[in-house]
Order: structure tokens, then sequence, then C-alpha cells
């Protein structure tokens, strides 16, 4: 056991029957990590999901017309919402999220007595 988080710990996940141009292999896939570290959470909760994407996706077979799709913020960002609920669903049900502490009542920046943490959905 250590206390490093191993970076390279990913999960193929299927997104089902390829759907790129000319079908070039039999299902698109998005490989994911499995093991974040408490400043990777911390931020993936603060900047959302755009930031988040980035910090999860490893690697993808997505094509489109002009061949292999590089793997960069902004093609994360043009992801369907199908395909984003799926990597959502996931990790819901296969990375637990920490549950950090909430500084309730600490002071802000501007002065103002609201929480310092960011509020997260509760599972469903």
């Amino acid at each position: 056991m250590s206390r490093f988080v191993d970076r390279a710990a990913t999960y193929r996940l299927s997104l089902g029957a390829c759907q790129c141009p000319d079908k070039p292999h039999d299902e698109d896939w998005i490989d994911l990590r499995t093991q974040f570290s408490g400043i990777e959470w911390r931020e993936m909760i603060a900047f959302g999901t755009k930031h988040a994407l980035s910090i999860m996706v490893t690697d993808w077979n997505l094509r489109n017309e002009g061949g292999d799709i590089p793997l960069t913020p902004e093609t994360l960002a043009d992801l369907d919402t199908a395909t984003c609920e799926a990597i959502d669903q996931w990790f819901e049900v296969n990375v637990p999220i920490p549950d950090f502490p909430n500084r309730s009542g600490a002071h802000s920046r501007n002065g103002s007595r609201v929480s310092a943490s960011s509020a997260r959905p509760k599972s469903r």
C-alpha cells in the first residue's frame, strides 16, 4: 500500500458500437483513470467538468472524417451528452468521491461568511 496514487491505473470504458466514419473498429472506447490525488479531486470539484475530463480521460480510439481525434481539452469539451453521461455513470458507481471536510463559516476572500468548500451533488 502506498500513500501515492497510481496515475497508470485505468479502466477501458466501452462506448458501444463504433460510430466513427467508415467503422474502422468494432467499438468506441475511452480509457479513464481510476485513482486521483487529493489535489486532483479538489481541482475537479472546483473547476468543473471540462477540467475534470482532462484529468480523468487518458486515451480513446475516437475518429472523424479526418482520422484520429487528438485528446486535447478542446476535443474533450466537444464530447456529446451521451458520452459524458456514460463517463459520469461509470465514475459514480466505480470511483468513490472523497468526502472533504466542509469549512463551514470560514471567511472567503471577499470577507463574507460563506462556506469555503465547493458544493457537490449527492450520489444518485
